[in-house]
């Protein structure tokens, strides 16, 4: 984690082995540029306010279970927002 002026700007936690929902309230993060989720064992829906977030750059969600489809602003990012999302897969 990278904290800057007392602001979340960066949350690593890839492999971490949390597990869950992601909260809605991490759009209370303006400030974070970079989250990385991946290959936890995420799972409900990905929250649109993500996509929203005004100075993210970097939003890694692959290798969870994570409802698909993923919201608009995530599967068509906006210009310099890198995304990787899960896979959809067939059960």
């Amino acid at each position: 984690m990278v904290v800057v002026d007392g602001r979340v700007e960066e949350l690593d936690l890839e492999e971490a082995g949390i597990a869950g929902a992601i909260t809605p309230r991490i759009g209370d993060l303006v400030q974070l540029r970079n989250l990385d989720l991946a290959d936890n064992r995420l799972s409900g829906s990905i929250p649109a306010v993500l996509g929203d977030l005004p100075s993210l750059a970097i939003l890694h969600l692959h290798e969870n279970r994570l409802q698909l489809p993923a919201p608009d602003n995530l599967t068509d990012p906006r210009p310099g927002l890198e995304v990787r999302l899960p896979e959809s897969r067939s059960e």
